[in-house]
């Protein structure tokens, strides 16, 4: 469908997301899109500093009469969630996100969009060359690696940032202030497996994987109790695993640490004169998974075809194909425990993530999230699970919670401008999911932050959506806000 025509400042901020999704920028390769953002600020006569690891800082000057009010901070991340429907040719790594415009919603085609957070990137950089607009001093903290353990404020150059005041663009509902949000911390589990030379007169190669499957964003989506692939999947091998004889010689997936796993890809040999009996069971499997999912994800399946490509006649001993199909049943997924205070905030949880068979041995990520000191216990459960097995474990991306201040200075303001605009309350929240307020809160004490920004929907997902409309209700927050800054 082809764009219409929008009010002045969201196309503004439309044209900048255009731009922003032709240049490829998946976590930890966004070289070229900070090059861009660069060469913008230089453009534009605007002062701007790079740290080491790729975080970038533009100052832009207050408008006259702000000259003597806080400086206050935008920020937004660069990378983006790159995830596709399994039949897109969609190349993250040189391809530019291809966006399809439907009334009031932007998607992309059968890829994430990319909104989160390309989206208030645009935002910060319409702001930053709108004349009409009033204004302190601003400092554009355009950060990298958010999506892969939020390394880039983990390793930001506190230094470059001056201002005590923080909007965070990366919020995901235009009626609602973020106030604070858990902390969490990924662990790598390996486990050695061996493998051994199979007849090839006995067994035949076939793949086993998973379709349909929704998946979302890992804090966001985790209480929608949706299918995890990797966890579907096993179950299904574990169903028939003492009847029929299989073997596993490769297996993949999952995407990222931060999105549950809406696919996975194993090969299987299969006994000889056992796949009729094998495909039946995975036809029961298919239909009990189905039922189980009918309301959150209605078309889920279980495919199973021949693998005439595979070529290797290694997989894994029988000891081994118990291991694998054992350890990722005992590890825990989805919610581990609800919030005592506050009433459907959930407290701490789990996703596996990613699994994959690497030359000899299984490699499990598993992200944990929490608003409280459950986190480590639940680090300790998962680990003492991995010891009990004989697997080793790596604590990895750990980072803070963002404790809420309801006594917050800028929240006061943001909620009198939000009522003043728009003659009702906002929402006040306190997310499962991640933000880099907590840990830029660690690196400069006292500073007083927000999270907003403008509707969107199934983040970290080829079904990815941005609500146009929402993207007008948001600047006028935020320019109303900037302007009561004194």
């Amino acid at each position: 469908m082809k764009k219409k025509e929008y009010p002045r400042n969201t196309g503004k901020i439309l044209r900048w997301f255009e731009e922003i999704s032709k240049i490829p920028r998946q976590s930890k390769h966004e070289r070229k899109i900070c090059q861009r953002l660069l060469n913008w600020a230089k453009e534009n006569d605007l002062a701007a500093q790079i740290d080491q690891i790729g975080n970038i800082v533009i100052h832009v000057p207050a408008t006259k009469g702000y000259e003597d009010a806080p400086t206050i901070i935008l920020q937004a991340h660069v990378d983006m969630v790159c995830e596709k429907l399994f039949d897109s040719t969609h190349d993250f790594s040189n391809d530019p996100i291809e966006l399809i415009y439907e009334e009031n919603i932007l998607r992309a085609n059968n890829t994430t969009l990319g909104a989160d957070n390309g989206i208030g990137v645009a935002f910060a950089l319409s702001i930053a060359l709108d004349q009409k607009i009033d204004h302190p001093d601003l400092e554009l903290l355009l950060t990298v690696e958010e999506e892969s353990g939020l390394k880039g404020a983990i390793s930001l150059d506190e230094t470059l940032i001056k201002g005590d005041l923080l909007i965070n663009l990366d919020a995901g509902d235009e009626k609602t202030f973020v106030i604070g949000c858990s902390g969490g911390a990924n662990i790598r589990i390996t486990l050695p497996l061996k493998l051994v030379a199979l007849n090839n007169d006995e067994w035949e190669p076939y793949i086993l994987k998973t379709d349909g499957i929704k998946g979302g964003h890992s804090g966001v989506d985790i209480h929608l109790q949706r299918a995890n692939a990797i966890k579907e999947l096993i179950s299904a091998l574990d169903f028939c695993m003492d009847t029929l004889d299989f073997r596993i010689a490769y297996l993949k997936g999952g995407s990222a640490t931060n999105a549950i796993p809406r696919y996975i890809e194993t090969t299987l040999f299969i006994k000889q004169g056992e796949i009729n009996l094998f495909r039946k069971e995975m036809k029961k499997i298919e239909a009990i998974i189905q039922r189980e999912y009918r309301n959150t994800d209605p078309n889920i399946s279980l495919i199973l075809e021949e693998n005439k490509a595979f070529s290797s006649l290694q997989a894994m001993s029988k000891e081994s194909n118990r291991k694998i199909i054992k350890t990722i049943l005992a590890l825990p997924d989805g919610v581990e425990s609800m919030s005592k205070t506050i009433n459907g905030l959930v407290d701490t949880s789990n996703n596996l993530a990613t699994a994959a068979i690497e030359n000899d041995r299984l490699v499990v990520l598993t992200s944990l999230r929490s608003s409280s000191s459950r986190l480590i216990a639940f680090q300790n459960q998962i680990t003492s699970i991995v010891e009990l097995i004989g697997g080793r474990y790596l604590l990895l991306d750990e980072y803070p919670g963002w404790e809420a201040n309801l006594d917050s200075p800028l929240l006061k303001i943001c909620k009198d401008v939000y009522r003043n605009l728009f003659l009702e309350d906002p929402v006040i929240e306190i997310i499962h999911a991640g933000l880099e307020c907590g840990i830029i809160g660690r690196k400069r004490p006292g500073i007083d932050m927000i999270s907003l920004g403008p509707k969107i929907r199934n983040e970290h997902s080829p079904s990815e959506c941005i609500y146009i409309d929402t993207i007008e209700h948001t600047w006028n927050l935020i320019v109303g806000v900037l302007a009561k800054i004194q």
